[in-house]
């Protein structure tokens, strides 16, 4: 049958083998004639095989006709007749010298050796339309893989495809899945840095590296992981192209895989995105619906949509208002997209239970853990999206990342929790915040505590406190005495409570004052905190005791004192002072002319005692005391002070008119024999009583008058002494009773020298006038009279003077103290008799009463009555003295009511 042309002699082996031979050849008008002359051995499936022998290089252009015939021809199937008529075919020729020549055995042979060098595609001829179908797309989806692995050209298996694309759903979804995401991926959208498409391996990539695992044709890329291929895809992706990248490569390649494969694969995307920051999750869920569409997973899918946005929230670690209103929008995105529409920012439910988000925390959260479907955090509903707009909000108030704004809400201590407060409050230029700003951050305090939950574990008490702390410490005291002072009904801290805040911030302002006026600097600020309750809305003893020292250290700034030379006192060294009111006596050391300014002096350093004396109440009495023994403290550096001016007599009167002894009235201290005496009073007379100028008297008369103003003050000061001091103020005593002698010694001197000398004037003038005519004879014994008659026998004993000028010897007061107290005990020297012993003046018994009761009326014996010296009212004071510090001496035992 050599170079016939009939066909009705051939086999089914010969007919298929001369099929194989047009189709690679390629002769398709030959193979379309042989098609139509043997279609029941050419039927589609077999058609198909043989088409598989096309050439891969051979553009689709030239045989789609015949696939459209075949798929036309399986269209209409139904209506196509069931039989060929001989009359149809006998106009048709085809050359069958290709297989004339061999046997039927010899043309199977051949043709089984053929079919096996092809792929198989998984469909199988089935009667019904819809197999038919799947036929021809099996065929496609194979002939794509063929050509694109012989000659690597995805154009040609793109144009193969697009013509199939609306009419064969597997083919649709095959190409969309992986013929032009591969496609995309390779030429339009990434390439490596040295401009090799994604796929080849550049010198600079390392082995691992995911860019380089996706081989160059479609059955590799098909057979990939699908969490691989899903990072291969967006391995390249920017911010600009995310959503793109998504929608048109990682939609479609997931939607073509298995369920298992795919959900591998979703998994993959949310961590991905979760990884590129906020900014791009704030890109992708602006621009994105999510995965809507997606047949039976979209539910599940676009709950993780939404928790991957809620997750990308809670990792940031960026800060800033930027990035918190992105947070607030993806928040808003997930709602709108979910439906939730019920959602609301109001108070979260009573039913809210932390423990189930506390088990969600961890101190370093891992991506996958936080992406887990057990993370109460991350799952989409009311009240955890409720919980994120809470944490958003108030992580944007205190500069925190989310989770760390999340850890405070949820597991923070309540030491925690105040920390994070006190900073919010002390946050930045927080000392410079205009009065708007703070009235903001006290209102985002209470709402941070209620209803947002983040200082929860603070009482409304705790937080105000923090808050009024701050107030007053960046000196905003108007907002500070209108919100807690002012409104006493809605206060929110009590009237103790506000003492202790103002008092600890008048500390705070006075220790840090570098100066002590109160018109400028800390100073001022600690004025104007103590007038927020002082006085118009309390007058306790703490706000007062505060006002005193504010007004003690005031008036000390207008002075010149230092502790330490060069350095100017600080307002805190007076404070801490153990003995501020001792500061007055540096203060008199550096200033000696302030001692005339006693009216200042005192009222400041009673300001100085009860400005830092402990606070505690005290009676009127206690009071009154205190101040007097504050006072005679003053006085008493004032009175050393003027003697170190040697300004006996100021020192001297201001002891006489200002020093209050106070006896039966203050409380000092007691001495070893029980006696209770007053340390200033008594060392304030004994350091003028033993004071000595160092310029001398020009007089004798200014020398005495000196010395009787020194031994009343050391009579005072014996009076008033403790007992251990007695033998110091005695010895003072007899020193300045022996100076005393002394000047009287040498006045009767002079006395006698005058009076000799006017005696010899007188006698040599008698002589002259008895001498001339009517001479003055007659009144010679008047002058004569005035003079002593023998001159010899005037003599002044070396110890003593007359009885009328003499001062009282030590012994002599001793023994009028004696006779005072009733004892019988008399001190050494003093004879038992009245009588006179050589070169001693014993006081007369006259005399003697008088000088132990100066008051007493003179002598009542019939002699005239006689002026008591001020010299014997001194006396009198030391015989009280005596009586009463030294009585042990003598044996004396003083009782109540002097007897």
């Amino acid at each position: 049958m050599a170079g016939s042309t009939s066909i009705y002699p051939l086999s089914p082996a010969h007919i298929l083998l001369l099929a194989v031979n047009f189709a690679s050849t390629p002769d398709l008008e030959s193979l379309t004639a042989l098609k139509n002359l043997h279609p029941r051995v050419l039927t589609p499936q077999k058609t198909l095989t043989v088409l598989l022998f096309l050439p891969e290089s051979l553009h689709p252009s030239v045989y789609i006709p015949l696939l459209d015939s075949i798929l036309n021809d399986v269209e209409s199937h139904a209506n196509s007749p069931k039989n060929d008529t001989h009359e149809a075919r006998s106009k048709v020729e085809v050359d069958t010298s290709a297989v004339s020549e061999l046997s039927e055995k010899a043309a199977q042979h051949r043709l089984d050796r053929l079919l096996e060098t092809v792929p198989k595609f998984n469909a199988q001829e089935h009667a019904g339309e819809a197999e038919q179908q799947n036929l021809v797309a099996a065929w496609l989806l194979s002939r794509s893989k063929n050509i694109d692995t012989e000659t690597g050209m995805l154009s040609l298996v793109e144009t193969l495809l697009t013509p199939f694309i609306g009419r064969l759903p597997t083919v649709k979804a095959y190409f969309n899945g992986t013929v032009k995401v591969l496609s995309r991926l390779i030429y339009e959208h990434h390439h490596t840095g040295d401009g090799l498409p994604i796929g080849e391996e550049s010198e600079r990539e390392e082995p691992g590296n995911i860019t380089s695992v996706v081989a160059g044709s479609l059955t590799q890329f098909e057979a990939l992981p699908s969490t691989i291929g899903v990072k291969q895809l967006l391995s390249k992706t920017s911010q600009r192209t995310v959503v793109r990248d998504l929608e048109i490569l990682a939609i479609p390649y997931l939607r073509y895989r298995e369920r298992d494969a795919k959900l591998d694969g979703w998994k993959v995307v949310w961590e991905w995105l979760v990884s590129q920051g906020i900014r791009t999750n704030y890109e992708v869920y602006m621009n994105w619906d999510g995965p809507q569409g997606c047949g039976e997973e979209e539910e599940a899918l676009m709950a993780q949509y939404a928790s991957t946005g809620m997750a990308a929230c809670y990792l940031c670690r960026e800060i800033g208002p930027e990035i918190w209103d992105m947070m607030k929008k993806i928040q808003g995105r997930i709602v709108e997209v979910l439906g939730l529409r019920q959602f609301h920012t109001g108070i979260i439910s009573a039913k809210f239970n932390k423990e189930v988000y506390l088990r969600s925390l961890t101190p370093k959260p891992t991506l996958t853990d936080f992406l887990s479907t057990r993370n109460a955090l991350i799952i989409p509903n009311l009240e955890s999206l409720d919980l994120l707009g809470y944490l958003i909000a108030s992580a944007g108030m205190l500069s925190l990342p989310l989770y760390s704004a999340a850890q405070i809400r949820l597991s923070g201590t309540k030491e925690e929790q105040r920390t994070v407060l006190v900073r919010f409050v002390r946050n930045g230029n927080w000392m410079k915040r205009t009065d708007p700003e703070w009235k903001h951050v006290i209102e985002a305090t209470r709402w941070m505590r209620s209803p947002a939950g983040i200082f929860e574990q603070l009482t409304e008490e705790e937080c105000e406190e923090i808050l009024a702390r701050g107030l007053l410490s960046a000196s905003k005291f108007k907002i500070m005495e209108d919100i807690y002072v002012k409104n006493p009904v809605s206060r929110p801290l009590g009237l103790q409570k506000l003492e202790k805040i103002v008092l600890e911030a008048f500390q705070e302002f006075y220790d840090n004052a570098s100066n002590g006026n109160k018109t400028r600097g800390g100073m001022k600020n600690a004025q104007l905190v103590l007038q927020i309750l002082y006085p118009s809305y309390s007058t306790s003893l703490a706000l007062t005791r505060a006002s005193r020292l504010l007004n003690a250290t005031h008036a000390l700034s207008f002075y010149s004192l230092t502790l330490t030379p060069g350095v100017p006192l600080l307002p805190v060294q007076i404070r801490i002072n153990s003995d501020p009111v001792s500061l007055l006596g540096r203060l008199l050391d550096q200033n000696a002319s302030l001692y005339h300014q006693l009216n200042k002096l005192v009222p400041l350093a009673k300001d100085l005692y009860f400005g830092t004396a402990q606070v505690k109440p005290r009676t009127p009495t206690e009071q009154q005391n205190e101040e007097e023994e504050v006072e005679r403290r003053v006085l008493g550096m004032c009175i050393e002070t003027a003697l170190a001016e040697d300004d006996f007599d100021t020192a001297y009167s201001l002891t006489k008119s200002r020093l209050k002894t106070p006896e039966g009235k203050a409380a000092p201290s007691k001495d070893v024999d029980g006696g209770q005496h007053d340390e200033s009073a008594w060392k304030a007379c004994f350091q003028a009583g033993r004071y000595r100028s160092h310029r001398l008297p020009q007089r004798d008369d200014d020398a005495l008058k000196r010395l009787e103003m020194q031994m009343e003050l050391l009579a005072e000061a014996l009076r008033t002494c403790p007992a251990v001091a007695c033998n110091q103020v005695l010895s003072e005593w007899m020193r300045k009773e022996s100076e005393m002698a002394s000047v009287l010694l040498r006045e009767a001197e002079e006395d006698e020298a005058h009076a000799a000398a006017a005696h010899r004037v007188l006698s040599a003038n008698s002589n002259i006038i008895g001498g001339l005519p009517g001479g003055w004879g007659s009144n010679t014994s008047l002058l004569a009279s005035t003079v002593p008659k023998n001159t010899q026998e005037i003599k002044i004993p070396s110890t003593t003077v007359g009885e009328s000028e003499a001062p009282m010897g030590l012994f002599a007061v001793a023994a009028g103290a004696a006779k005072a107290l009733g004892s019988s005990v008399r001190p050494p020297g003093v004879p038992r008799s009245s009588g006179s012993q050589p070169g001693v003046n014993v006081i007369s018994r006259p005399q003697e009463a008088a000088f132990l009761s100066p008051s007493l009326p003179p002598n009542m014996g019939g002699s005239p009555p006689q002026k008591q010296r001020k010299r014997d009212i001194v006396g009198g004071m030391v015989t009280s003295g005596l009586a009463s510090s030294i009585g042990w001496v003598l044996g004396a035992q003083p009782n109540a009511g002097g007897k």
